[in-house]
């Protein structure tokens, strides 16, 4: 299911990030679940699960219906002198369900598509709230469920991004899973 967007876009490498203009992401298949909307410097992507607030005056990447927020070394975003709005290439796709693969032969990034979807979810405890991430198989509505929970010391994605692993590989073998902070 890879897929390559063969666009001719100006992308720019600042603080050590890919940035490409906002438009890039509305061609890319199945992104057409997100709406798009743009008011002076600010954009928010939309979508069934999710909201992502990229604001250019600030070096945060907020999620309005996560827990979590991402610090920047720079501007989250940024406006060319034609006032394009440009976004982080890897955040953007990897925060609306897409792979990114990186070709450092011919300094070429794709998106992949995923054939599973991640989201995160608050499960209400009596005295406090767990953060957690469900991955689901795309092509099933009922799958069997792997619960992931990490030793001490550690988070939901486990030591050296094990669990965030084998989530993708049950999710592409037909089984869900769920990782508990």
């Amino acid at each position: 299911d890879d897929m390559v967007v063969d666009k001719d876009v100006h992308t720019v490498l600042k603080d050590g990030r890919t940035f490409v203009p906002y438009t890039f992401f509305e061609d890319i298949k199945g992104f057409d679940k997100y709406k798009m909307e743009i008011n002076k410097g600010v954009l928010t992507i939309k979508g069934e699960d999710r909201e992502i607030v990229l604001n250019k005056d600030d070096k945060t990447y907020k999620f309005k219906d996560a827990f979590k927020s991402v610090e920047t070394e720079g501007p989250a975003t940024f406006e060319d002198e034609k006032g394009m709005l440009y976004v982080p290439f890897r955040f953007i796709s990897e925060n609306t369900g897409y792979g990114v693969k990186w070709d450092g032969d011919h300094n070429i990034a794709q998106i992949v598509f995923k054939p599973f979807i991640e989201k995160r979810v608050m499960v209400k405890g009596d005295k406090v709230d767990i953060p957690a991430i469900i991955t689901m198989p795309i092509q099933k509505e009922k799958a069997p469920l792997v619960v992931m929970l990490h030793g001490t010391g550690s988070n939901k994605d486990e030591a050296g991004s094990g669990y965030v692993y084998m989530a993708e590989e049950f999710a592409k073998a037909g089984i869900a899973s769920a990782r508990f902070d």
